[in-house]
């Protein structure tokens, strides 16, 4: 019987061995999640300043608005602008604060010129008020809210 003496220590040493083997399996498997969560997190970033500069340069094109005469092409872009900036809104890409300090009075001041258009733009079968999606209306509300909850005194 002493001639097998050597399978005990050689099963010990096969487990141990695959022991250091999954813990290093193990230890490569977090490395690349914490790899795939640094990737992730720059696609994302990247992905937002692609956002923040449509924004930007989507409001730069934006003309105002006359309700009593109507451009077609100008309400389009109006109606554009206020979309995409509820979108980022809605969506957190860019900080609320920000958004509104820099957007909330161009915001307002197309979305009120297109909710005074009551009639179909010319050859457009859609009138200003009807641009104006849930998503617009929710954040001219929301942006609304926050001017009156700044003017309250504290």
């Amino acid at each position: 019987m002493a001639e097998f003496d050597w399978i005990p220590t050689i099963s010990a040493v096969a487990a141990a061995v695959s022991a250091i083997a999954s813990a290093s399996s193990a230890n490569l498997a977090r490395k690349s999640n914490e790899f795939s969560r640094r990737m992730i997190n720059q696609e994302e970033g990247m992905f937002k300043r692609q956002f923040v500069f449509e924004l930007h340069k989507t409001w730069d094109r934006i003309r105002e608005i006359d309700p009593d005469a109507p451009n077609l092409e100008d309400a389009l872009d109006g109606s554009s602008a206020l979309r995409l900036t509820a979108a980022v809104w809605l969506h957190d890409v860019m900080d609320k604060n920000i958004l509104h300090q820099t957007y909330s009075q161009d915001y307002y001041q197309i979305y009120d010129s297109l909710y005074m258009i009551t009639r179909d733009l010319p050859t457009y079968n859609k009138s200003g008020r009807e641009l104006l999606t849930q998503a617009v209306q929710s954040v001219y509300q929301e942006m609304k809210d926050k001017d009156n909850a700044q003017a309250r005194p504290v």
